[in-house]
């Protein structure tokens, strides 16, 4: 579950003309946690082939590997929610999915690959600052990718759940509260961006520091300090 939707939605609940209630924090939580996991699946799924395959060329395999499970799973989660939509509600709205998960998955697959350049023979796994360290450059390189999605009018989770609200009478999930409370009249491009930003770099941050992770004791690859 994304503590970042839960807390979004803390903050709509008490913004200035929100009309969100606090009993809709933990489903947002829930939307965001499973296309967070969704993705993170696909994505992860990606890097851990091309580790284990790639001979040469590691760090375009990663960025390959990684941005395709994350177009795949994001297709998939595509179709079933334009599909879901129009059967449910009736709505037909053009909900991404696809494009958005190669744009992020290919900069979760360039942070790694940059964090872990000289690692060897099998899926590394820095410790302490370095995964930190690791985790952040991931953390970045997919929230530039997040936002470069926005700007060109390619909304995530959070773009996309404001779309369906105001397509659909009586929502209380418009993000426009939080617009408001940056000085822009509607949910506008500043706060679109920021919450790009914030939802790819929060997805980079769980997904690197997770993949990462190794029991106690288990051997780490060596990677360099530089």
């Amino acid at each position: 579950m994304r503590v970042k939707d839960a807390y979004a939605e803390l903050i709509l609940a008490t913004a200035p003309g929100g009309a969100a209630t606090i009993a809709i924090a933990p489903v947002l939580a829930v939307i965001g946690g499973a296309c967070g996991a969704l993705g993170g699946a696909g994505v992860g799924a990606g890097l851990s082939l091309a580790e284990a395959s790639a001979r040469s060329q590691r760090a375009l395999a990663l960025i390959a590997a990684a941005a395709l499970g994350g177009g795949v799973v994001g297709a998939a989660v595509q179709w079933l929610a334009r599909w879901g939509l129009a059967a449910l509600v009736g709505l037909d709205l053009d909900v991404g999915g696809g494009l958005e998960g190669v744009f992020i998955g290919g900069g979760a697959g360039a942070g790694y690959a940059i964090a872990t350049r000289n690692a060897e023979g099998e899926m590394a796994a820095p410790r302490g600052r370095r995964r930190v360290r690791a985790a952040l450059i991931t953390a970045v390189l997919c929230g530039l990718a997040g936002l470069a999605l926005t700007l060109a009018g390619r909304p995530l989770v959070g773009g996309t759940i404001h779309a369906i609200a105001d397509a659909a009478d009586g929502s209380r999930a418009t993000l426009a509260p939080l617009g408001r409370l940056i000085g822009e009249p509607d949910f506008g491009p500043v706060s679109r961006a920021i919450l790009a930003f914030g939802e790819g770099a929060l997805f980079g941050l769980g997904l690197a520091y997770g993949l990462m992770r190794r029991p106690p004791g288990a051997q780490e690859a060596p990677i360099s300090r530089a």
